[in-house]
């Protein structure tokens, strides 16, 4: 944002608002059920929390996943959300098959709660509204029959070096109830819809 006084003739000049400045960009509140994780976190940032907060059942294998991540310096300066925002598989897997919900704002300060789902289309790409920008994500800590399973195989140079990316999370009571299977090979993960609904 420019420094420069304002004068008379800055009135009818567009205004820059950095959404660096907005506090809540690197908060983490940790409450009974899930994790509220501020949008400025990075990829480090984001398996170091789910190590610290979340059960087991939940962290070892996103630990897993993130152990085979090829390149610790995109790992910690790269934001998870523009991680999910540019397609990087490991993430984008990792959030379609959880489907936690995100805090999105507006330029005018009007806040939503939207599920990944609602933002991502059946390419695996995910889009905002023009003046829209992610503030947080809700992230579960514990969910009472969720199984979660991690595959990840990778051999190219790169940030994300992944050849196939397959994350699983099925609710079970005695019989898988629901599940969602997001799948990458090399590229944007996508859900796989049949075999979610076979599973």
């Amino acid at each position: 944002t420019p420094s420069a006084k304002s004068t008379s003739a800055d009135c009818g000049r567009p205004k820059w608002l950095s959404t660096h400045r907005l506090s809540t960009l690197d908060q983490v509140l940790a409450f009974d059920k899930d994790i509220s994780l501020g949008a400025s976190l990075s990829i480090s940032d984001f398996v170091n929390l789910v190590d610290q907060y979340c059960e087991p059942a939940i962290s070892v294998p996103i630990g897993k996943l993130f152990d085979k991540y090829s390149s610790l310096q995109v790992m910690n300066l790269a934001s998870w959300v523009g991680a999910f925002f540019t397609g990087s598989s490991d993430i984008s897997s990792l959030f379609l098959a959880l489907n936690p919900s995100l805090t999105i704002r507006d330029t005018e300060g009007v806040h939503e709660i939207r599920r990944i789902s609602e933002l991502v289309d059946e390419n695996g790409r995910a889009k905002l509204g023009r003046s829209q920008f992610v503030i947080a994500m809700k992230f579960p800590r514990s969910e009472k029959g969720l199984q979660l399973f991690t595959f990840k195989q990778g051999a190219r140079p790169g940030a994300d070096s992944t050849i196939v990316n397959c994350v699983a999370a099925l609710h079970v009571n005695e019989k898988v109830e629901s599940a969602r299977v997001a799948l990458s090979f090399g590229s944007r993960a996508v859900l796989a819809g049949k075999l979610s609904k076979q599973l």
